[in-house]
């Protein structure tokens, strides 16, 4: 119908009629048709969806002056369901290609990320690595998303026995970029310049890490950092040293817990274009002491009826109930009440953070 000359109504978005093909004076090729068919009369509705014609509507007769004023407004009416839902059809059609390529995307995005977690599992220590070091111990690690922005990194070195908790800034996959920057920066403190005292090696990282991540331009600095909890043990000596970004360390001893209070500032963290300096502490260790390592996202996580965060007091009353159990069973009972909290009346709520907590006994 290429040569009707209804169609350049139509695509004007106007409808075409035709009460009595006799009296045209010029007939197209496709009127002669009608004419042969024993059409008089003909009305061309447009179907119009957001201001883009989609077809039309066509209604033939073969009586003359058949489309009467009430007639023709059904037809629009018709014409715009019809419309309508040729619209809403072609609307799902593009949802469902777009949803397609989404879930290629996703699932290349995924894989790259699932690859990323087989990195951070192959460099990271496990918890079977500090059982190596450290008989008596366990690790409750959760990582809020496939990758993790809490990491750990241990080490013995002569009698002493480092191990360092991070959290770097956020969760996800930009939280492991700080994590695999970090765990390479403890690394070169304590395997390249020897460092074995938690203070040297945290301002060691403080400093490597803010030239790391503000070595673009100035516009362009980065924000970002960690809190750390780095602590040498001595076994033989009982002695514990300690130096903390922002994170404290905690130890349980007869029913008390001592707290050793960390530097209110995070790595990464320089004033007046100077790295700031970490403070060491020292604590005399006793046998059956427990130590305790955790980054915030224990505490943080929200949950119960309310909910509301867990929040680090009732945290340490936790730390303090549960630190007369076997290591193994700690694990379990830290594990369990995370649960619990997450899911008050079988209404699961979102991991707020990566969550890490080491314990260690002496």
């Amino acid at each position: 119908m290429s040569d009707f000359h209804g169609v350049v109504y139509l695509k004007k978005l106007k409808n075409y009629l035709v009460q009595d093909l006799s009296k045209k004076t010029k007939l197209s090729g496709s009127d002669e048709e009608l004419v042969k068919e024993g059409i008089n009369s003909y009305l061309l509705v447009p179907l119009i969806a957001n201001n883009e014609l989609m077809g039309s509507v066509n209604i033939c007769s073969d009586k003359k002056d058949y489309f009467t004023t009430e007639l023709i407004e059904s037809v629009e009416e018709i014409a715009k369901g019809i419309a309508i839902s040729l619209f809403q059809e072609q609307l799902r059609e593009q949802v469902k290609e777009s949803n397609i390529l989404l879930t290629e995307k996703n699932k290349d995005i995924t894989y790259s990320i699932e690859y990323a977690k087989k990195i951070q599992d192959a460099i990271f220590p496990n918890a079977e690595t500090l059982a190596q070091n450290s008989k008596q111990s366990f690790v409750l690690f959760k990582p809020k998303d496939i990758v993790s922005g809490d990491f750990y990194w241990l080490q013995k070195s002569g009698d002493y026995f480092i191990l360092t908790l991070a959290d770097c800034t956020g969760h996800g996959v930009p939280a492991a970029f700080i994590s695999m920057i970090g765990f390479n920066l403890i690394s070169q403190a304590v395997n390249e310049n020897r460092h074995v005292m938690p203070a040297d090696i945290l301002n060691y990282v403080n400093s490597e890490l803010y030239k790391s991540l503000n070595a673009i331009s100035e516009e362009g600095k980065i924000r970002d950092g960690m809190d750390a909890v780095c602590c040498t043990i001595n076994l033989k000596e009982k002695e514990l040293r300690y130096a903390g970004a922002n994170n404290p360390i905690s130890v349980v001893r007869k029913g008390k817990l001592f707290e050793l209070k960390p530097d209110k500032f995070p790595l990464g963290a320089f004033f007046e274009g100077k790295p700031r300096k970490f403070h060491e502490q020292s604590f005399e260790l006793e046998k059956e002491d427990t130590i305790y390592l955790y980054t915030d996202g224990f505490y943080d996580q929200f949950g119960g009826p309310a909910p509301k965060k867990y929040m680090y007091t009732q945290f340490k009353e936790l730390l303090l109930r549960t630190s007369k159990e076997p290591m193994s069973k700690q694990h379990d009972i830290l594990n369990n009440e995370l649960r619990a909290w997450r899911q008050p009346e079988n209404e699961e709520i979102e991991q707020t953070d990566d969550i890490c907590v080491i314990g260690i006994k002496v």
